[in-house]
């Protein structure tokens, strides 16, 4: 089975489409903690998680340097893509700037 790469533009649209994602964060001298989560993203912009800062993600990304996250598609033709980053900021979510963006962005403007 051969493997197809993305462009640069695929995987930005790729990455900015609805999907869960599973992010991998390190563990100092554990296995990575790996767990799917809603994240947001716009072409050419950072990757947004958000998670109470008391979670274990949240404990884990506000020391973390970096973290990995898989997005896929659910249905065929099956596609993935897996970006690394750095952990470029933390701060308390606002409920207008980001909680309710990502909520409308999951579960559509009813929902969220």
């Amino acid at each position: 089975m051969s493997e197809v790469s993305m462009t640069d533009t695929e995987r930005e649209e790729f990455l900015a489409d609805l999907h869960v994602g599973v992010v991998s964060i390190d563990q100092c001298g554990r296995p990575p903690l790996t767990v799917p989560i809603w994240y947001d993203h716009q072409p050419g912009g950072e990757i947004k998680i958000l998670t109470p800062a008391t979670s274990a993600k949240g404990r884990l990304l506000s020391v973390a340097w970096a973290f990995s996250l898989c997005v896929q598609t659910e249905t065929r033709p099956y596609r993935y893509l897996s970006v690394e980053g750095s952990v470029t900021a933390t701060r308390p979510a606002d409920t207008e700037e980001d909680l309710r963006p990502i909520a409308r962005r999951y579960l559509g403007v009813s929902g969220g």
